[in-house]
């Protein structure tokens, strides 16, 4: 007994269009939402300049947890023992332009730049600089002065 050419093709499509739907279904249910992505985003500090400017935005905005994310040993102590700030948030973005970088010994650098609002002068900036380590392919901030 053989099976007609249009009920195989009937198989086939229906089973091809049951996979895609499971497919699309599975994507659906594990993906991350907005905010875990954007977390995991801001997590990536693989780049000096990358952990620095999450740390210094975390630092500035009070947000004690975070910002001891980007921090090594003592420092993340610290940060995770002060309680939590009143700080409103502010909606100005600002940047971390590096003006130097110095290679220090034990895979450390250390940054110095000025921390500019939008369309400020960089001659206008907080100057900042910090002590970075790289740790299991991250840099993480290990001391900072304003």
């Amino acid at each position: 007994m053989s099976a007609s050419p249009s009920r195989v093709l009937w198989f086939v499509l229906g089973s091809a269009l049951l996979a895609a739907a499971a497919l699309t279904l599975a994507l659906w249910l594990t993906r991350p939402s907005e905010q875990s992505a954007a977390f995991a985003s801001e997590h990536l500090s693989g780049t000096p300049e990358r952990a620095a400017e999450s740390f210094i935005d975390a630092y500035q905005s009070g947000a004690w947890d975070r910002a001891a994310h980007f921090a090594t040993g003592e420092l993340a102590d610290k940060l995770q023992q002060r309680p939590p700030s009143a700080k409103p948030a502010t909606t100005e973005h600002e940047a971390f332009v590096v003006q130097e970088s110095h290679r220090m010994q034990g895979q450390r650098l250390r940054l110095v730049g000025v921390v500019v609002r939008e369309g400020e002068a960089e001659s206008a900036g907080k100057n900042v600089s910090l002590v970075l380590q790289k740790h299991a392919g991250r840099y993480l901030v290990e001391e900072i002065a304003w």
